[in-house]
């Protein structure tokens, strides 16, 4: 089993052009695009049994990631959304970015969405909007809290993950005492 993280510049960091974001974006998928190749080449590892996890703004990295590779069976999205309410040029955003869309390519493969009902990063309306347009299998739980997950939600995650990955024998043999 392996899965896949996926990370974007933090909003902590000094806020970059929009020329460098869009250039950080490009580079972050590229990125998670070789890892990819380079986990579904490693000769010890089942390519059927590939997942990916994104949080925050790596929720739309995770998402491009995964419309664009099939392998990928299953996507975790803790504090990920549509676009914000009143993006400044919308449609010309869209084409760069466009979260439903790249949920409705998930074609069928399961998707959990982890969200906080008090979040005002990643509203909750936005999360809504990116949950009703993805296909089933689809799952969202809602924590009560902010952006940040609690600990509780991001174990049941990587359970979830672990589920949907790994072959229920295989889980079995790995948590009998």
């Amino acid at each position: 089993m392996a899965v896949v993280t996926a990370a974007l510049p933090s909003c902590a960091a000094p806020r970059p052009s929009r020329s460098s974001a869009c250039g950080a974006r490009r580079s972050a998928l590229a990125e998670a695009r070789a890892a990819l190749e380079l986990l579904g080449a490693h000769a010890g590892l089942d390519e059927s049994h590939l997942g990916v996890v994104g949080y925050s703004l790596g929720s739309y990295l995770a998402l491009a990631l995964a419309s664009d590779h099939a392998a990928i069976r299953c996507v975790a999205l803790a504090a990920g959304g549509d676009l914000p309410d009143r993006t400044p040029f919308a449609p010309l955003v869209r084409t760069l970015l466009d979260p439903p869309a790249m949920a409705r390519r998930l074609a069928g493969r399961p998707l959990l969405m982890v969200s906080g009902t008090r979040d005002r990063t990643v509203t909750p309306a936005q999360a809504t909007r990116l949950f009703e347009a993805a296909h089933e299998p689809k799952t969202i739980r809602w924590y009560d809290g902010g952006h940040w997950p609690p600990p509780m939600a991001i174990n049941a995650t990587a359970k979830w993950v672990a589920d949907c990955l790994l072959p229920s024998a295989h889980r079995a043999r790995t948590t009998a005492p």
